[in-house]
């Protein structure tokens, strides 16, 4: 039995001995006092900790206690005078950026690796956002969120393998491998003269032919190719449109017909069709974007292909019912076709109209170009 900071024996009272310090708590023959761990069977202070007024707390398998929020103490009944404190992480360190790679350094606790298991000392070098988190006793916990970006490796190009008409213009971009690797200066050349090309990738060009289109980087340890061929059997047009290689698209401002279009590019050097997205044939008509405009040879075989982008200057006055969950989305495309000029395609469907809410009227006045489909 235990008074003040004594123990005694309890069948003769006898003294075993003085802790020295207040007991807090007792549970077989482990004793916490405000000094330490005491063993009963020792008979000695086995574990030296300043607990004051802490909170003590037994368990079947180990005795503990708290001094602090961010500190916990774990004494073990077999005497061992464990202390866990919250794990640390010293590599990486807290939103972190590495080039190529990082080695993982943390202690006190079990390491994971964006939710997979991992040990102190693991080389880590695949690119992008990463998260340790270390997990210790009782659930204390480290975490450092980094990045790494990785290696270059090597460059391929992008949009290039394509045919383009005299006087027609693509752009090539060069894309860096793996995924995440860091951007470095790039140059393109060409080994003809059938195009002309700029630095940055913009080719144009100039006579039947094809040419070999090189990107190089400025240290010129990594290199990529593709061809360009300047053809004479391509879609080609007398009238007010804009033909564009990057994306293959034929571009039309305003109301247009099916006919008008098809004279426009009956100059190409073949037939050339209209047909919807599923193939069907178009003679006639308003043209609507996703149709598609082909070009095909004496042997009926597609050899140049376009797809219709139908543009629309709105300026008008519309009026649109909303409810409680189609407002927000509804105020959000206003906003955008507001503010902005670039592209979107949009939808507006009548919903039904709660009490709360009446017809409320939106003026539409901007040069926003939209794609408008009924």
């Amino acid at each position: 039995m235990a008074a003040g900071q004594r123990v005694y024996r309890a069948n003769d009272l006898a003294l075993q001995f003085d802790c020295g310090s207040i007991v807090l708590a007792w549970q077989g023959d482990s004793i916490i006092c405000a000094a330490g761990l005491y063993s009963v069977r020792d008979k000695r202070l086995v574990a030296s900790h300043p607990i004051g007024e802490a909170l003590v707390l037994f368990t079947d398998g180990q005795d503990f206690y708290e001094l602090s929020g961010s500190s916990l103490y774990v004494i073990k009944n077999r005497h061992n005078g464990e202390v866990s404190e919250p794990p640390v992480i010293t590599s990486p360190l807290p939103d972190g950026e590495y080039a190529d790679r990082v080695t993982l350094q943390y202690g006190g606790g079990t390491g994971y690796l964006d939710s997979k298991a991992t040990r102190s000392g693991t080389l880590v070098s695949s690119g992008g956002t990463h998260t340790l988190l270390v997990i210790g006793a009782w659930g204390l916990s480290a975490r450092a969120d980094f990045t790494i970006t990785p290696a270059l490796t090597h460059i391929t190009i992008r949009g290039g393998d394509k045919a383009v008409e005299q006087g027609g213009s693509i752009t090539l971009y060069a894309v860096y491998h793996p995924d995440g690797a860091s951007p470095v200066p790039v140059i393109f050349t060409s080994d003809s003269d059938c195009v002309t090309v700029t630095s940055s990738g913009r080719v144009t060009g100039v006579a039947p032919g094809r040419a070999v289109i090189t990107a190089r980087t400025a240290d010129g340890r990594y290199t990529a190719t593709c061809y360009i061929e300047v053809s004479e059997n391509l879609l080609v047009h007398t009238g007010d449109y804009r033909v564009d290689r990057d994306t293959e698209t034929v571009c039309i401002t305003g109301e247009a017909t099916a006919e008008t279009l098809l004279a426009a590019f009956s100059v190409s050097k073949g037939t050339v069709r209209l047909q919807t997205a599923s193939g069907e044939a178009v003679t006639s008509g308003l043209l609507g974007t996703g149709m598609q405009l082909v070009l095909v040879n004496s042997f009926d075989e597609v050899i140049d292909r376009l797809t219709v982008a139908v543009r629309s200057m709105i300026m008008c006055s519309s009026s649109v019912f909303w409810n409680c969950r189609t407002a927000s989305a509804l105020r959000r495309a206003w906003l955008r076709i507001s503010t902005e000029t670039a592209m979107f395609r949009i939808t507006i469907c009548a919903t039904c109209v709660p009490s709360c809410f009446g017809p409320v009227r939106i003026r539409v006045s901007t040069r926003a170009v939209i794609f408008w489909r009924c």
